[in-house]
């Protein structure tokens, strides 16, 4: 199943090359779910879009908002390309410096976040206020899409290389922390349909899930992630020694039996 994950993440890479080089034909903003989040002040009460936003971005947000209800923050996990590249620098984080990546302390770590809200709350503000995309300049999906130009800052290529250089040395601190569109999915991933559960009589709680988890989440102690920062990545599940014990589910304990040992290969 990791094996899958890991293909689609490079799918949805080299599509984002294909937008980005025109190859397709198309403006890759137009694909960018935060976009759609951004254009709904203008588009509801206006009726127009910011700046090279269009209809395709509320599309694709509404289909994010879908599959967030079905399978929790699967998008994050699953397709984003900012993900995808934290995780993988996380990985090499974890060839070089085995068992020395920072964790912050819990309460530290629920406080840091909340930092995703205000964030979200400041962007939304100002490009609705000032009817522009002010947060382009510091962006580093947009540093990651751009094949550069007037309209991109060297602040975007900061934000971007500091971002991954933090994963290098901590697990996910954009996911986790720092990423707007992850403050719009929460809500919407806590009600998500499918997510992972833990049968306690197989458990022989020896961590490594709670250590697999780039969320951060205490899966062991857990009879359900309920947490809405789950991506469903399926670390996890991946890494737990006794097959069955994690598993796909649905709330009220609507086991996928056909799956459960599917995930752990």
């Amino acid at each position: 199943m990791q094996k899958l994950r890991t293909l689609f993440q490079l799918a949805f890479l080299l599509l984002l090359a294909r937008l980005v080089f025109g190859l397709g034909g198309s403006d890759f903003e137009k694909w960018c779910p935060f976009g759609g989040v951004e254009s709904l002040y203008l588009f509801f009460f206006e009726g127009t879009f910011t700046c090279s936003l269009g209809s395709s971005n509320l599309y694709f947000l509404l289909a994010i908002l879908v599959l967030t209800l079905l399978s929790k923050r699967a998008f994050c996990g699953w397709v984003c390309p900012l993900g995808a590249l934290g995780e993988w620098a996380g990985k090499a984080g974890d060839k070089v410096l085995p068992g020395k990546r920072w964790s912050p302390p819990e309460g530290a770590d629920r406080v840091l976040r909340a930092l995703k809200y205000p964030i979200l709350a400041a962007i939304l503000y100002f490009t609705w206020t000032e009817k522009e995309l002010v947060f382009r300049a510091f962006d580093p999906y947009y540093a990651l899409a751009s094949k550069g130009g007037e309209d991109i800052t060297f602040w975007a290529y900061v934000v971007l290389g500091g971002l991954l250089a933090g994963a290098f040395f901590m697990k996910q601190p954009f996911c986790r922390y720092l990423c707007p569109l992850a403050a719009v999915l929460n809500p919407f991933s806590r009600a998500g349909l499918f997510r992972i559960a833990r049968s306690d009589s197989l458990c022989i709680h020896c961590g490594r899930c709670d250590r697999a988890c780039d969320q951060g989440i205490p899966v062991s102690g857990l009879e359900e992630v309920k947490a809405a920062r789950c991506n469903l990545c399926l670390e996890c599940v991946s890494s737990c020694p006794v097959e069955g014990t994690l598993f796909l589910s649905t709330p009220g304990g609507g086991k996928e039996e056909a799956l459960r040992g599917e995930v752990t290969s």
